[in-house]
């Protein structure tokens, strides 16, 4: 269910179904004494598993959907392709992850306040590419460390459509900003 939601573009549901406390919702579960998922969403309550997969967990989601950390390796060229999409649900104004991967670690942290000011720190390990999706209203609105992006260094601006740009970026750190 909640690959489902998070592939369909809805990662808002899934974070107003883990931040409630009411039934049904991970937060009840939290709220009734559970340590991992039960079986029922009723948690603890109702005598049934207290150690159950159910409907699917977070934490993926909160790596991979809301984070945006995705990655493939690539047998042919020995190195890995990283796709950093996250989600900006309403209401969420910062997240921070990080993710080993055998070429090091990929970190994802970003901030948006009432303003609607978007930050976005994305580091890239050594012998690493990376494909970058930022919302914008505009390829203007955007820079890298200050700068433009057609001036920014090893950025490559694959695409701007729908209100995202598609960036493609090597190994570094890299601080976006949207305005």
């Amino acid at each position: 269910m909640l690959l489902a939601l998070a592939q369909a573009g809805r990662s808002d549901v899934i974070y107003e179904m883990a931040r409630r406390t009411d039934h049904p919702s991970y937060g009840y579960q939290i709220a009734h004494g559970a340590t991992t998922l039960t079986e029922a969403w009723d948690g603890p309550t109702v005598g049934k598993s207290q150690n159950h997969f159910m409907l699917g967990h977070l934490e993926e989601w909160l790596y991979l959907g809301l984070a945006g950390i995705g990655f493939r390796y690539d047998e042919a060229a020995e190195t890995f392709g990283l796709s950093i999409k996250p989600a900006f649900p309403q209401g969420l104004e910062q997240v921070k992850a990080e993710h080993r991967i055998p070429a090091g670690l990929v970190r994802v942290g970003w901030t948006k306040g009432r303003s609607q000011r978007l930050s976005l720190g994305v580091d890239i390990p050594v012998n690493c590419t990376a494909e970058v999706t930022i919302p914008a209203p505009s390829l203007g609105t955007v820079k890298e460390h200050g700068v433009a992006l057609d001036k920014a260094s090893g950025i490559e601006i694959v695409r701007f459509e729908d209100g995202e740009a598609l960036l493609r970026v090597h190994s570094g750190r890299y601080h976006f900003e949207v305005n």
